[in-house]
């Protein structure tokens, strides 16, 4: 390869360098404009706008956040399948029963979830950070007589504090800043292997 077919090969080998750097850096892009565009707002006067954009960023921070806890839900096992919920992020928990029951959009703050179905049952494994349930969830652990009041034991996966409730949901809490529950219809042994399947060293490093 010689002379112009050398150089066309490597201006496509730069444009494709280009293009996979820019696809990484999209988001974080997105975030600094919108810091950007607060600052300049904020330095003329503009507390308004100066707010909204720095809300912006928190979203899209947030949404990049819940994504990322995706990455930690494990595989589906031998001879079943999975279907991701998506993440979310949201300010806007709806109410909850019991002292954290696991549905995504119901826990607010950062959550990821992904289904698992075999035949006709199914469970949900749900991670969720900063949300105001944590809280709860932690004095729940730290009181074996309020688990004991609501029928519910505490318990150990690994390395990780968990309580089981009395329908045989399974909660986690991760290093006190993330709640990992799984839910759903399957048996409570299904419930116990895919929370202790999840990847609680990675999830630590949020």
């Amino acid at each position: 390869m010689r002379g112009g077919g050398l150089r066309q090969w490597l201006a496509c080998l730069g444009l494709c360098s280009i293009a996979l750097i820019c696809s990484t850096t999209l988001r974080a892009d997105e975030i600094t404009q919108e810091i950007d565009r607060a600052k300049a707002a904020y330095l003329q006067g503009k507390l308004k706008d100066a707010k909204l954009s720095l809300e912006l960023a928190a979203q899209l921070v947030s949404q990049q956040k819940a994504k990322l806890l995706g990455s930690i839900l494990p595989p589906p096992f031998l001879g079943w399948t999975a279907e991701d919920k998506g993440a979310a992020a949201t300010d806007n928990p709806g109410s909850v029963s019991g002292a954290a029951t696991g549905a995504a959009g119901m826990l607010g703050g950062v959550t990821s979830a992904r289904t698992y179905r075999k035949e006709t049952k199914s469970c949900t494994v749900t991670a969720a950070g900063d949300s105001p349930i944590l809280a709860v969830v932690s004095m729940f652990l730290a009181n074996p007589s309020l688990a004991q009041a609501s029928g519910a034991r505490l318990s150990r996966i690994g390395n990780q504090r968990a309580v089981i409730t009395q329908d045989g949901d399974v909660q986690v809490l991760s290093n006190n800043n993330y709640l990992v529950t799984v839910t759903g219809d399957c048996n409570e042994a299904d419930k116990l292997a895919y929370a202790g399947a999840v990847d609680y060293t990675r999830l630590a490093a949020f």
